[in-house]
């Protein structure tokens, strides 16, 4: 996951150390025990929170760019998946594909997909995703940090309590006409 690990991030760490009674870092590459663990579990943290479920503020959809190396057998397009690539839900074609590494592989000629796409940035973080986000990276820091289990417990609840409420505040409002299909306003 290609985190730019600018100091954007240093918000995300600071609010989960202080669910720890932590001291407060200043970068994340300081040096501290909190900022080398910080720094260590942020990027889990992140693919953690953005894999657990299609987050509307997440979605892209975008044309894939075909590569101009052909893949060696079976299939006879590969395309460049985009670099904040976390996870695909769809694609323009019904026929089989396969993602291997950071590539994609069709024999569709054009290819357009919907994706998940992971933050590059902090600030590309919508604010209930920050909060579980840092809920979740409090859980993650909580053992090394504090070695209290009662605290790691307390953290998790906590996290999957407001990963519910997320997932109905995400779910509130959106209609889906049935029969429709994902991709119909690309063609």
């Amino acid at each position: 996951m290609p985190l730019n690990m600018s100091n954007q991030w240093v918000t995300i760490a600071q609010r989960a150390l202080a669910r720890l009674g932590n001291t407060t870092i200043a970068s994340l590459d300081e040096g501290t025990v909190p900022a080398n663990y910080a720094q260590t579990l942020l990027p889990e943290a992140v693919q953690s929170v953005y894999d657990q479920f299609d987050w509307k503020s997440s979605i892209k959809r975008v044309q894939l760019s075909q590569l101009t190396t052909v893949p060696l057998y079976e299939w006879d397009y590969a395309y460049q998946l985009p670099n904040d690539f976390a996870r695909l839900i769809g694609t323009s074609s019904s026929n089989a594909y396969s993602i291997e590494n950071e590539t994609l592989l069709s024999d569709e000629e054009e290819l357009y997909i919907t994706y998940i796409a992971y933050p590059l940035e902090a600030t590309d973080i919508p604010g209930h995703l920050s909060h579980l986000l840092v809920t979740y990276l409090a859980f993650l820091l909580s053992t090394p940090l504090t070695s209290n289990e009662s605290t790691t417990q307390r953290l998790l609840a906590e996290y999957n309590m407001a990963l519910e409420q997320a997932k109905r505040d995400a779910n509130a409002g959106v209609y889906e006409e049935p029969g429709t299909d994902w991709y119909g306003d690309l063609r």
